[in-house]
């Protein structure tokens, strides 16, 4: 996005299990314990849920904010439940870290607010030779799942693969249909591109919760 300062994202998958650290926390996401733990390190406090419990909670929020742009779409006559999106393939997009990336490309309309809709354009570099077990793919493609819920406000067929670099251009427009794909208004684009590959197996330990961490009570801030 422009002007926001860049982020480093450390992300560890193995089989079952995937872990994301960032600035603001970590997400520790373990399919086989139906597990989802989100670690404060300023509190030192631990949230804990099942996997399932969250996804759930996740989809009905998202869902939640679209009925307005649901009652508005019935109101224009368009009642039918939307497909899943899907990423078309653009063609090769050269290698990264020094691995072959096809490119594909999805794009669609998303209301904000009653009268408020953006266009999201997105790009992803999708590598297929990094080695992933199956189970260690699945879990990523879930976490993935939950991310498009979040970014996209829908249901989302990926290509199998690791993305490695990621684009995303978000433009805003005044009327309720979708802007020309390439308008230039308002524009603001977010990309994130994988710096470093380590194919060693992921240490047992960035799974679990480390010594110290207390459970998250009602009253601590969530992150």
């Amino acid at each position: 996005m422009a002007g926001a300062a860049p982020e480093t994202l450390v992300t560890w998958i193995a089989d079952g299990r995937v872990r994301v650290a960032h600035r603001g926390g970590v997400a520790i996401l373990d399919a086989r314990a139906d597990q989802f733990r989100l670690l404060d390190p300023a509190s030192r406090t631990v949230r804990t849920m099942r996997l399932g419990e969250w996804e759930q909670k996740l989809r009905v929020a998202v869902q939640s904010a679209a009925e307005g742009a649901a009652a508005d779409s019935a109101a224009r006559g368009a009642t039918a439940a939307e497909p899943a999106l899907q990423f078309e393939l653009e063609g090769s997009g050269g290698e990264i870290l020094g691995h072959a990336c096809m490119r594909y490309h999805v794009y669609t309309t998303r209301q904000l607010f009653p009268g408020e809709w953006e266009d999201i354009e997105q790009e992803i570099w999708v590598a297929a030779d990094l080695g992933l077990t199956p189970s260690a793919a699945a879990t990523y493609r879930r976490m993935l799942a939950s991310l498009d819920w979040i970014g996209l406000d829908a249901a989302v067929e990926r290509p199998p693969g690791v993305a490695l670099r990621t684009q995303i251009r978000r433009r805003p427009h005044a009327t309720a249909a979708p802007a020309p794909r390439n308008a230039p208004a308002g524009e603001d684009v977010e990309t994130s591109e994988v710096t470093r590959i380590d194919t060693r197996p992921a240490p047992p330990e960035v799974f679990s919760v480390p010594p110290g961490y207390r459970p998250a009570s009602a009253t601590d801030p969530e992150r």
